[in-house]
């Protein structure tokens, strides 16, 4: 995975849970140019944000470097000791606003300290979403996580908005629905997205699971505030369509996880 060559340049999965985020992951765990992680949000976000404030007060730093250059040569250090890898390529899915954010006044101020962050961090990353119907969405975050309709939607609000920050870095938006209806061609519009050649071995991804939910009684909020929609309108008129693949093996994907 990350390695000194390549720690500023994953393809990186933002976005929110429950929205086939475990399968995008699977693509490129399967990938053998790739060695994928999961969720990095507070690995990379809170670790940069409380070394970057905890530099501030602790004296002159090795070097003579700046607290943002300290900080980020720390995460990158982080991820290489942690996760180190052989292979060229990497991918993350910091999906969800990392714990962090709750010390910014507003989602605003964090989205223009994240993106500032993103772009330090990982200067030649790429950047994807994948967005889901915001009650479906809900609905199966409240079946995995818990919490009430109220401060699901708030939370899943939160990304939407980061994502479409002024300064976002977001470069593509996926839907789940062409997940689910064209599996073959969603595998293979992702890793053209990532220039990355397509492998066969990531067509086994279909044939895999998601992180499915428990059966749960719980169903579908039946209302989506205005400002949640909208946003995720905004996102979904951004997904572009999809190569056509050379043959329509893959069977559509069925599945209530995410």
């Amino acid at each position: 995975m990350p390695n000194k060559r390549n720690v500023t340049s994953p393809v990186s999965l933002v976005g929110w849970g429950r929205s086939g985020t475990t399968f995008v992951t699977n693509v490129f765990r399967r990938h053998p140019d790739f060695r994928a992680l999961g969720e990095t949000a507070d690995v990379v976000f809170s670790t940069y944000g409380q070394i970057e404030r905890s530099l501030a007060y602790t004296g002159p730093i090795r070097g003579g470097r700046s607290v943002d250059t300290a900080a980020r040569d720390a995460v990158h250090a982080v991820l290489v000791e942690l996760y180190g890898s052989g292979k060229p390529r990497w991918f993350q899915k910091p999906i969800m606003v990392p714990g962090i954010a709750d010390t910014f006044p507003s989602i605003d101020a964090f989205g223009t300290w994240y993106w500032a962050t993103f772009r330090s961090l990982f200067p030649d990353g790429r950047v994807l979403t994948v967005v889901r119907d915001p009650a479906e969405t809900v609905r199966s975050s409240m079946i995995r996580w818990g919490g009430s309709v109220e401060r699901n939607f708030a939370r899943l609000d939160e990304m939407l908005q980061l994502l479409l920050h002024r300064d976002s870095l977001l470069e593509r938006v996926f839907t789940f629905e062409s997940l689910q209806e064209t599996p073959e061609a969603f595998i293979r519009g992702v890793l053209e997205f990532a220039d990355a050649r397509f492998d066969p071995a990531c067509l086994e991804t279909i044939k895999g699971r998601f992180a499915v939910n428990p059966v749960s009684d719980i169903s579908a909020p039946t209302y989506v505030p205005g400002g949640v929609a909208e946003r995720y309108d905004e996102l979904r008129a951004r997904a572009m369509p999809l190569p056509e693949p050379p043959s329509s093996l893959a069977s559509p994907v069925t599945s209530s996880g995410g």
